[in-house]
């Protein structure tokens, strides 16, 4: 459709109409003029001058006859008809928007819980969803684990496929994987990898919109149950709790502490005791020091690491003292 076309029909009028009009300019009075002109039947032809004459574009004169209006004035009249009419749309458009948003942003955030109460109920979600990543894993990692095939092997094909991995492994994940050397001497290439002894639970999210809850929390897998998530609400507080544990964790590619920094008896008394979880007082009692002491050791030691956390001060200066890095 042309623009001429288009201005027609935005007025309600057709090719015939525009045609009609067309021959009454050039001076057809009547309708037996305007069906010699222009071909068409007395039905069209009727038809079109009514509606012409609906529009103001047509008149009658002072013989009874046709006559052509001032098609500026009445073009130009419509036209701001139109305008007025579609702002009173986009005015419509939006009432309506917030009327359907109200409507339909609850459903599209109201999470979808789907509980799983056996095994292999989870093992079945536990791979179909990770199977289903296209963009994004995020997981949280500790005993028990479940038994799903080689998970690895399907790691390094999706890593392969570009997405991305962020896991935080509890510190008993890593020495069920032989320790933090064999475990970092494996890792999958393009995995990134942190060690945290705070994850709340075990948990994969999956692109942003799907997550696997594991709610065993009693040292078995044995029909251990889980919840299977989606919905953006929900989902979106889970990877909050994720950023949240992942920022305090210990990055695995983290370098090894400096040459520089020398420790003595007591500094690695207190490394392995922050690796444990212990507080400064509990350190300050076994040490037979104040907490003073013990809390300027500690920011000694995290100055020469460009350490945040006491975890991640534990865990760096590990092979630093010799400790045994589960």
């Amino acid at each position: 459709m042309d623009r001429t076309s288009s201005a027609w029909a935005a007025l309600g009028l057709g090719p015939a109409d525009r045609e009609i009009y067309l021959s009454v300019l050039a001076g057809a009075t009547d309708e037996a003029a305007i069906r010699e002109q222009t071909g068409r039947t007395t039905r069209e032809v009727a038809a079109a001058l009514r509606s012409l004459r609906e529009q103001g574009l047509i008149g009658s004169g002072a013989d009874g006859g046709v006559v052509a209006g001032k098609p500026l004035l009445t073009l130009r009249r419509a036209a701001a008809h139109l305008h007025t009419l579609a702002g009173e749309i986009l005015d419509e458009s939006t009432h309506l928007q917030v009327l359907h948003d109200r409507t339909n942003i609850p459903e599209r955030n109201r999470p979808d819980l789907q509980v799983l109460s056996s095994t292999a109920e989870v093992q079945r979600a536990f791979a179909d969803l990770l199977s289903g990543a296209e963009e994004q894993v995020l997981a949280c990692v500790k005993p028990p684990f479940l038994a799903t095939g080689d998970f690895a092997e399907d790691e390094d094909e999706q890593l392969h496929r570009g997405v991305e991995f962020r896991v935080i492994y509890d510190p008993a994940a890593l020495e069920f994987m032989g320790g933090l050397d064999q475990f970092t001497s494996t890792m999958p290439g393009g995995e990134q990898a942190r060690v945290s002894d705070g994850i709340p639970l075990k948990m994969f999210i999956v692109d942003r919109q799907r997550a696997l809850l594991l709610l065993s929390d009693d040292g078995s897998a044995d029909d251990s149950g889980a919840v299977l998530v989606s919905g953006t609400g929900l989902v979106g507080a889970l990877i909050a709790l994720f950023e949240t544990v992942w920022t305090r964790a210990w990055d695995l590619t983290d370098p090894p502490p400096p040459d520089g920094v020398v420790v003595d008896d007591r500094d690695r008394t207190i490394i392995s005791a922050l690796r444990l979880g212990a507080t400064d007082e509990a350190i300050a009692r076994r040490l037979g020091v104040t907490t003073r002491t013990v809390g300027r050791r500690i920011a000694r030691l995290h100055e020469l690491t460009d350490t945040r956390t006491r975890f991640q001060l534990g865990w760096r200066l590990a092979r630093l003292t010799g400790d045994p890095q589960e």
